[in-house]
């Protein structure tokens, strides 16, 4: 469900907000470390800005998704894929990609994507936001919640 809201509803949202926070990403140019520095610094900006961080997340914890290497591919990476595809007019089928075609390299768009996700996911999986539901929210309603308050936040303006 997640897959489905990303590709389809907010996937061209989230690659500019990429672009607009992570232009260093996209050049490709300097070394590793120096990108990731300035990725860590434009990443803090952006929870900031978007009010993520410090209300819903700690920034150690985002800074332990960013250096977690335990999923080298990135959960959504498919569906980043499928957006990079969609947004350059380019025709998509993941059981052909034998290469994935990586946007970034510190802070890839794959990873903002589990990024945006992970802090959704950790953030209103608490029980004090389906309680007047009275079932737990799904992924993809955590996806939402967090978007909307990205939305309602001083950074989309």
């Amino acid at each position: 469900m997640v897959n489905l809201l990303l590709r389809e509803s907010i996937g061209r949202v989230l690659y500019e907000v990429y672009k607009l926070y992570f232009p260093h990403e996209l050049k490709g140019s300097g070394d590793y470390v120096s990108i990731g520095k300035e990725s860590q610094k434009a990443l803090n900006i952006l929870l900031r800005e978007y009010d993520i961080c410090p209300g819903l997340v700690t920034k150690a914890s985002v800074f332990n998704m960013l250096v977690d290497d335990s999923n080298a591919t990135p959960l959504y990476t498919p569906t980043g894929l499928y957006i990079i595809a969609r947004l350059f007019g380019k025709d998509f089928d993941a059981s052909k990609a034998k290469q994935p075609t990586v946007i970034g390299k510190y802070l890839t768009f794959f990873k903002f994507l589990d990024i945006i996700v992970q802090i959704a996911i950790g953030a209103f999986s608490d029980p004090y936001f389906s309680k007047n539901r009275g079932q737990p929210l799904i992924a993809a309603e955590m996806v939402v919640l967090i978007l909307e308050r990205m939305e309602l936040s001083p950074g989309f303006s």
